[in-house]
């Protein structure tokens, strides 16, 4: 699977970091953390996701190798893969939901 440089931030775009803590989904909703990663551009990458209820209960939890991507590649193929995952679920039918990205400073 090839991913698109269309996601591109204009050099003048000034980003700010922001710590937060993980806060639990409403009742009614359900919450997809999702992690791509590979080191180097491109290298062997993996994507991660853990889906959870309004009380914290994990329901669905991914893990797997995504062959040679770059690191936006690989963010981009978590939130695929979640959304998939997702859709076959009944929680699809009874709650809405939120595609929340891991995010991890060195």
């Amino acid at each position: 699977m090839q991913c698109f440089s269309a996601f591109s931030i204009p050099p003048t775009t000034k980003l700010i970091w922001q710590e937060t803590q993980w806060i639990l989904p409403k009742r009614g909703e359900v919450k997809f953390n999702t992690d791509g990663s590979s080191l180097r551009k491109p290298e062997p990458g993996g994507i991660r996701g853990l889906l959870r209820n309004h009380i914290g209960d994990i329901l669905i939890k991914f893990s797997k190798s995504v062959g040679v991507v770059d690191s936006n590649c690989a963010e981009i193929m978590a939130i695929r893969e979640a959304l998939m995952l997702y859709l076959t679920t009944p929680w699809a039918n009874e709650s809405c939901l939120i595609i929340e990205r891991f995010i991890e400073r060195c």
